[in-house]
């Protein structure tokens, strides 16, 4: 704690982030593999918890991708790795950083950490590709789980036009997500382990995945990434769970739908 009593964790971007952790493990969202969530620190972020953040320390590049967008902006990260069993009296088990992309936009620096592992994983690439492209700027959210109602509708519609299909469940989703979801195919073919360091072939393979997924959520507040999980970007912890929520729920009943016989 610093000397205000303030860290990023406890300051009120990090509750409203676990606030949303919360919600989505609630909802069984996170599944067997975590989640993760991003939030683009605002000025006023920085200053509620300045006296924490260690600016000294250095930049480290990006496995894959560059964000010259992004140049000096700072954010905060957490990533969940794997469910929760319960196995200790912590009711968030999860990594949180605050980082700080580099003025070129290729590398970055972790400036405050709850968990120290220190390790860059492909999340963290994927978070700033669709902060990049979105307009959501300082304050905005990216979120991704695995809603499996969602991810099971979506596997039975590849080709197809998802929200009409959720639409047949819930008619209101049109107004929530107006702009459609869309899906990507999963783009990695071999498994990454955490914190090490990936193979020449990989990095290739993650650097297309990545520049699909931007052309993707330039358009789309949400994208499925088939077979994976959904990823929505929006201007607040509240909103992204909200659309999730909403998709999730016509997920359901469409599903319920079909297992009666209906059309």
């Amino acid at each position: 704690m610093t000397q205000s009593g303030i860290t990023p964790f406890h300051s009120e971007a990090g509750r409203a982030m676990r606030k949303l952790y919360e919600q989505g493990q609630l909802s069984g969202w996170h599944g067997f593999i975590g989640s993760s969530v991003s939030r683009w620190l605002r000025p006023a972020d920085l200053r509620e918890f300045q006296s924490c953040l260690d600016w000294s320390q250095p930049y480290r590049p990006i496995d894959a991708g560059c964000y010259p967008r992004l140049a000096r902006e700072c954010f905060l990260f957490s990533q969940q790795e794997g469910t929760n069993y319960g196995e200790d009296d912590n009711p968030f088990p999860f990594n949180f950083q605050v980082i700080q992309v580099s003025g070129d936009g290729a590398s970055y620096r972790i400036l405050w950490e709850k968990t120290l592992r220190h390790h860059p994983p492909m999340e963290l690439s994927i978070h700033l590709t669709v902060h990049s492209v979105r307009s959501n700027g300082p304050g905005g959210v990216v979120y991704h789980c695995q809603p499996i109602n969602t991810i099971a509708l979506a596997a039975l519609n590849r080709g197809r036009d998802l929200v009409e299909e959720l639409s047949h469940g819930f008619a209101n989703v049109r107004n929530v997500v107006p702009d459609g979801i869309d899906v990507v195919p999963w783009g990695m073919t071999g498994s990454i382990q955490l914190g090490a360091t990936m193979s020449p072939e990989m990095l290739v393979e993650l650097t297309d995945f990545l520049k699909e997924i931007g052309e993707h959520t330039k358009n789309h507040q949400a994208v499925m990434l088939d077979g994976e999980g959904i990823i929505c970007s929006s201007c607040s912890e509240y909103a992204v769970f909200g659309l999730i929520n909403t998709v999730e729920h016509a997920a359901e009943i469409r599903l319920k739908m079909l297992a009666a016989g209906g059309k």
